[in-house]
Formats: C-alpha cells, sequence, structure tokens
C-alpha cells in the first residue's frame, strides 16, 4: 500500500530563496552527512496518513474544504534541526487552522487510518541524516556560527491542497500528487 500525506507546496519564488539556502548548507564539511531532498519535493505536510489503501474517500473528505479560505504560510527565521537531529527544516508558520481544518475533515469522516494521526509541525525538510548518524550540531568556525542555521525568511500564499502518494524504493522516495482542492473562496 501507498504512503499518503496531504500537503502544500512552495511558490517558485519561495522554492528560489531555499535554493539559495540549500546552496550554503550544501557547502559545509558536514553536508555529506545528510541525504538531501529534491526541490521538487519541498512542501509541508499537513497530514501524515501512513499506508492507505483506498484514495477515493480521502479526496471526497477532502473536496468539502473547497472554497474555505486560503493561508498564508512564513517561512524562518532559519534552517535548523527538529527534536531527534535527525530532519534538518526550515519552520514554517500560518499553517495550524488548515491543518486542524484537514484533520477535522479527514476525523469526521473516519478517514484518518490508525497510526496516521501524527500531530502538525510546520516546517520543510531540506535533508535527513544519513544512516542512524547524526550530523554535528555544534558551532563551528570563528563566529562560532552553526553550519546549518542559515536565515530563510520567506512567504506565500497558500491556496491549494495536495493528496500525495509517497513510493518507497531504490533512490529517494517517489511523490505523486493524485488529488487537488482549491481553497482561495
Amino acid at each position: 500500500m501507498p504512503r499518503v500525506f496531504v500537503a502544500v507546496y512552495p511558490s517558485p519564488g519561495v522554492r528560489a530563496a531555499l535554493e539559495e539556502v540549500l546552496a550554503r548548507l550544501r557547502s559545509a564539511p558536514e553536508a555529506n552527512r545528510l541525504r538531501w531532498v529534491r526541490p521538487e519535493q519541498w512542501h509541508v505536510t499537513l497530514q501524515f496518513l501512513g499506508e492507505v489503501a483506498e484514495l477515493a474517500p480521502l479526496s471526497a473528505a477532502l473536496d468539502r474544504l473547497a472554497g474555505s479560505g486560503a493561508a498564508v504560510a512564513r517561512l524562518g527565521p532559519a534552517s535548523g534541526w527538529l527534536p531527534g537531529g535527525r530532519v534538518l527544516q526550515v519552520p514554517v508558520v500560518g499553517l495550524d487552522p488548515v491543518a486542524a481544518r484537514v484533520r477535522d475533515q479527514l476525523r469526521a469522516g473516519a478517514r484518518v487510518p490508525e497510526g496516521g494521526d501524527l500531530p502538525f509541525r510546520g516546517h520543510l525538510t531540506l535533508g535527513r541524516a544519513r544512516g542512524r548518524s547524526v550530523p554535528d550540531r555544534s558551532p563551528q568556525g570563528a563566529s562560532g556560527s552553526a553550519w546549518w542555521n542559515v536565515p530563510c525568511t520567506a512567504e506565500f500564499a497558500v491556496e491549494e491542497l495536495a493528496l500525495v502518494v509517497s513510493t518507497l524504493g531504490a533512490g529517494p522516495p517517489r511523490h505523486e500528487v493524485v488529488h487537488r482542492v482549491v481553497l482561495r473562496a
């Protein structure tokens, strides 16, 4: 069964800003200890659903959110680590109400599979630690600045939700948007 999640994607302008952040991060000595997320897969997960056999009920539940209102996602202030130190990310704020509407709509239709109801933590993943190693998170250099703390502030209008199927296998995961819902009224 495929792994499924509901996400929003950053605008092209925000992706360009993130490309600059990624270039700085990838120039650090620790960069080879991370698997970098490809820019075309950058997204903010609103609801992870786990393995799902039937996508039609999820699409129907999400369709009830059409026209419910756009939001603004704000990235920043800088890249950093999620708790546990294995995921390098940029925090994202402003999406809690949208994530709550998605969760409530899926719950109302009993569409959230067991184990697929993780709490929302607004972030956009840039990279993950390779294997079991945890990259050095201590400050480096004469300035005392941390290699992983790169300023990044941007915002984008969230006018659409995406139901995404993630397929794991050899190489990086493959993401396919299987359903879209327009939020703007």
